[in-house]
């Protein structure tokens, strides 16, 4: 089972869909993926099928390439991945804790050589179930924060400095697409 690519930025999208993005939505709603964060700058790893232990080295370098105050955003379908990733890179940041998926905690945090916040907002209903949800919290200077389903509070977020974009490929493979908001960011990318 293939995928398109988006014309505006060779990410992948669902086979057919004509969207940018993984599940990209025109529309701006939820759906299986989303499109959160368009208009990133600099494409720091095209799409390409990634096995486990290849995506096991994207999250090494990843979390060399991360800063405290960083917000990730994931985007992507259900079982994709994303909490595989963020499970990963929490390894190399030296979390010891077993990181699980927030689906119904809404936010987990973890300890390691810097606070690692890990939120899934796919639950998320609407603008009462937001304004109860206290994201700001979660945006702090000392964290790295990693969002799954971005699209829910869109308006709520700051300015991503990464965007990971993940789809299915094959039922042993995914594909993974990495975006850094400019040069500066992405240059953190190369010498990770």
């Amino acid at each position: 089972m293939g995928s398109a690519m988006s014309s505006r930025t060779g990410v992948p999208g669902p086979a057919g869909s004509g969207h940018g993005g993984v599940g990209a939505n025109a529309a701006g709603g939820r759906d299986e993926g989303g499109d959160a964060a368009a208009n990133l700058g600099v494409l720091v790893v095209r799409p390409a099928p990634v096995d486990l232990s290849r995506l096991a080295v994207m999250a090494a370098r990843l979390a060399r390439s991360l800063l405290p105050g960083d917000l990730v955003l994931l985007e992507g379908p259900l079982g994709a991945g994303k909490t595989a990733l963020v499970r990963m890179v929490a390894e190399a940041l030296g979390v010891t804790d077993g990181v699980r998926s927030p689906s119904f905690t809404i936010a987990n945090t973890y300890q390691g050589r810097v606070t690692i916040n890990h939120l899934d907002l796919y639950r998320l209903d609407g603008e009462a179930d937001e304004d109860v949800f206290a994201l700001e919290e979660y945006l702090t200077p000392d964290a790295v924060t990693f969002v799954e389903w971005p699209e829910t509070a869109r308006h709520r977020l700051i300015a991503a400095e990464w965007v990971i974009r993940m789809d299915h490929d094959t039922p042993d493979t995914r594909l993974v697409a990495i975006e850094a908001r400019d040069e500066g960011v992405a240059a953190r990318w190369g010498t990770a």
